[in-house]
């Protein structure tokens, strides 16, 4: 067979469209499971959740066509990012083929099945529903008043729960279920490994992230290993300090962070070579004074520098990024000073993207890591001691939103320089 994965075709015996989904040994596993009623399909990312989700809960609605079924995952906005878009695509292409209700959050199958997509931070929204079958995507997310409900739902009809997850260190009523599946309990089966089971998955691509992320998130994400981070988050940053050298042709950029409430604002500026290496000459780390607003004195200082440099050198910061979640950005590129000899702050938001603070923190460290990052010594001193103690406080409630603490004032400024210049590479 060369069809492509996930390709429909027809069967030449039953002449009935199907799909070409072979498993790869975890998802295999999971299917073979047929005892237990709550199954775990614990991988690293790319590892094939979604579709297996789908695939597994097809063989469910088989099995029971009249039946109630249940998708959810502790948000809808991570319901609508993969696992519902999976079902609604591929539902189309068999028998059970129905309607789809978007106010009511409804699918009902064309045999007069129910499938009911729900949220379950609001945990109310299952009640009433004795399902035959339950996917869960994330599910170690959720948190145990979650897990309990869900297993109540699954009673009356002696259901199966499916939970698809990227492990995340700290639920403790996971762990009591690995261990009472290692145990011998029938009822439960776990499957855990790393992307790389997904033969589709790159081995390269696996090698080119473990380079790139922190050891533990790399763990976590494509090893599916319970991993946490320990320590700072830019432990090796100081390896990134060179001797002073004279500057390399390129374009210059900076990012901007403004502070509020009487905190430092900081700008951070650096040279991009012709090697994708960012060269950081420039650290302007000011508090308010007196009266002066915190925005005001930061602008006059950075509008002086700027003419500084240009009058010194004749070359100009191409580009200043700030944080977009403000208008900061727009005063900033209006500003202008009575002895201004240069161009105006060319200001713009921050290229940030989805969860862009975890989103700017990798490829942070993505550029510590390979060398691409080069701070000129004595140039960055409030950028240094901040990575000192800027660092993960893990949440053991909400293991998948690890807190950070300590300052990052300058390393704010930094991160929004990184994220808009490597966005999409």
């Amino acid at each position: 067979m060369n069809a492509q994965w996930g390709a429909y075709f027809q069967d030449n015996v039953t002449k009935q469209i199907v799909r070409y989904c072979p498993l790869h040994v975890g998802q295999q596993a999971i299917m073979d499971a047929k005892e237990a009623r709550f199954l775990f399909f614990i991988v690293g990312k790319g590892g094939g959740k979604s579709t297996f989700a789908f695939l597994w809960l097809l063989k469910e609605i088989e099995k029971r066509p009249l039946g109630k079924f249940i998708i959810c995952a502790d948000s809808y906005n991570r319901l609508e990012q993969a696992l519902l878009p999976e079902f609604l695509t591929h539902i189309k292409q068999t028998p059970f083929a129905g309607n789809w209700s978007q106010g009511k959050h409804v699918y009902t199958l064309a045999t007069g099945g129910v499938v009911y997509v729900r949220s379950l931070d609001d945990c109310e929204s299952v009640n009433g529903i004795h399902a035959s079958a339950i996917v869960v995507d994330e599910g170690l997310l959720l948190k145990k008043e979650a897990w309990d409900i869900l297993e109540s739902r699954v009673v009356q009809q002696m259901g199966r729960i499916l939970v698809t997850s990227t492990p995340y260190k700290g639920k403790r009523w996971a762990v009591d279920i690995i261990e009472q599946y290692k145990t011998g309990d029938r009822n439960y089966f776990v499957y855990q490994g790393g992307s790389i089971v997904n033969p589709s998955v790159s081995q390269d691509e696996i090698e080119r992230q473990r380079q790139r992320l922190p050891r533990w998130k790399f763990e976590q994400d494509y090893l599916g290993l319970f991993s946490q981070p320990e320590g700072t988050i830019y432990p090796t940053i100081k390896e990134c300090i060179v001797a002073p050298y004279q500057l390399p042709q390129g374009r210059i950029y900076a990012g901007i962070d403004i502070g509020h409430g009487g905190a430092p604002s900081s700008a951070i500026a650096g040279v991009l070579d012709q090697q994708n290496t960012l060269h950081v000459f420039y650290e302007l780390y000011q508090r308010p004074e007196g009266q002066e607003s915190s925005y005001l004195g930061f602008a006059k200082t950075l509008k002086q520098w700027h003419n500084k440099f240009f009058e010194a050198t004749g070359r100009t910061v191409d580009r200043w990024y700030c944080d977009s979640a403000t208008d900061t950005w727009k005063s900033l590129r209006r500003y202008r000073l009575p002895e201004d000899i240069g161009p105006s702050l060319n200001c713009r938001p921050a290229k940030k993207g989805s969860g862009s603070v975890e989103y700017g923190i990798d490829l942070l460290s993505a550029r510590i890591q390979t060398g691409k990052l080069r701070l000129i010594k004595g140039m960055t001193p409030n950028l240094l001691v901040e990575a000192e103690s800027y660092r993960y406080e893990v949440d053991e409630d909400n293991p998948s939103s690890n807190k950070i603490v300590g300052a990052d004032h300058a390393l704010d400024a930094l991160r929004y320089l990184v994220m808009s210049i490597d966005r999409g590479k």
